[in-house]
């Protein structure tokens, strides 16, 4: 398994390794080489690396068969530390979206600065503003993503219902894939820091009541954060105590 290795920078312009593949050899920038300001103009948060997205990448780096060969699309990806991962352990595509273009810009850094340290798949970035579902659907009709996975994306309660929309649309397209011979609906992943306190039960209850899609694992992880797995047609696992 490799591990995630942590280095700071004294500099907030310097492209550093904010969180380091030590194993692989993958840095990742974690703030805009050319100005703050232009991520400060918009939302800070996606520019940062968080507890959740280290979690999900080591999960992944873990448990490579959660994305190996398969087709995955990242949420609310940020500077990438999660969706790299994956491609690393040999996700067939790697799809990382955001609606902010500064930290696009930032994880396409990422993307073209470890290229020759991923897998032999595809790896990408595309925007996606959540709640707009003809965009997601867009998005799932030209991938075709079989697992989404994502990070402390539910932090913010007045983007919950925007980010259940997208996760709806999403799996509405999968299904509708399935009915046309392609592979098993949508598997979700998500990593939540547990510092949320309403996350949790909002996306157990909103997905599976309005998207069809039903919790089927839920375990902690390290740093405080809840890792939450989604299908669809499939039972609810109860909540660990």
């Amino acid at each position: 398994m490799a591990s995630l290795e942590f280095t700071a920078s004294s500099s907030p312009l310097a492209s550093y390794s904010h969180a380091k593949l030590a194993a692989l050899g993958l840095s990742i920038e974690a703030t805009s080489a050319d100005s703050v300001e232009d991520v400060e103009a918009a939302d800070t948060s996606g520019a940062a690396v968080w507890a959740g997205s280290v979690s999900l990448a080591e999960e992944l780096l873990a448990r490579p068969e959660l994305v190996a060969g398969k087709r995955v699309l990242e949420l609310g990806c940020g500077v990438g530390v999660a969706g790299l991962a994956a491609a690393v352990v040999g996700a067939a595509s790697v799809v990382l979206t955001d609606g902010n273009p500064s930290v696009l810009a930032l994880c396409r850094r990422n993307i073209e600065a470890n290229r020759g340290k991923l897998g032999a798949g595809t790896c990408e970035c595309a925007t996606l503003e959540w709640g707009e579902v003809h965009a997601a659907a867009a998005l799932a009709a030209a991938h075709r993503p079989e697992v989404v996975i994502g990070a402390d994306v539910g932090y913010d309660p007045s983007s919950q219902d925007a980010l259940a929309r997208t996760l709806v649309a999403l799996s509405q397209r999968s299904a509708q894939q399935l009915s046309e011979g392609a592979p098993p609906p949508l598997v979700v992943v998500l990593a939540e820091a547990t510092r949320y306190r309403d996350v949790h039960g909002f996306l157990r209850t909103s997905l599976a009541d309005v998207g069809g899609l039903s919790l089927v694992a839920e375990r902690k992880l390290a740093d405080k954060v809840v890792l939450l797995q989604y299908e669809s047609g499939r039972a609810i696992c109860p909540r660990p105590q």
